[in-house]
């Protein structure tokens, strides 16, 4: 699959299409934070593959369905938050990683701030306007 056939959609929080988000999030074992202001999601034949949220400086909601992980398609998502957030003034994001995936943000120029809690860590990254 290349990423040319894939639909990228912006999810505002008053969308119809948020009660999708929050399905695939549940199906990817995750829930979305209610203080989502900015969500994009990758759509491959009409069916959302990818989707990750802005909640202030925080990422947050990133996920990937299971069928489709290993192609690039987190760090896709990423990148238009970053990119969002830029447009917004924020240079600096944060997100908590689970063990399991803070090898990934840290490859996406993340770095480790804090470790509050032995299930998750937290990353920043800053970038320039």
């Amino acid at each position: 699959m290349q990423h040319e056939y894939l639909e990228e959609r912006v999810i505002r929080p008053q969308d119809q299409a948020t009660l999708a988000i929050n399905e695939f999030l549940a199906r990817c074992g995750l829930t979305r934070d209610p203080a989502v202001e900015y969500t994009t999601a990758l759509y491959y034949q009409n069916r959302i593959i990818a989707a990750g949220s802005l909640a202030g400086a925080n990422l947050c909601g990133i996920a990937v369905d299971p069928d489709f992980r290993g192609k690039g398609l987190s760090a896709k998502v990423v990148g238009n938050l970053i990119n969002e957030a830029g447009r917004r003034g924020q240079f600096r994001c944060f997100v908590e990683a689970a063990p399991q995936v803070e090898e990934q943000f840290l490859s996406l120029g993340f770095s480790k701030i804090a470790c509050p809690e032995s299930t998750c860590t937290v990353l920043a990254v800053v970038f320039e306007p």
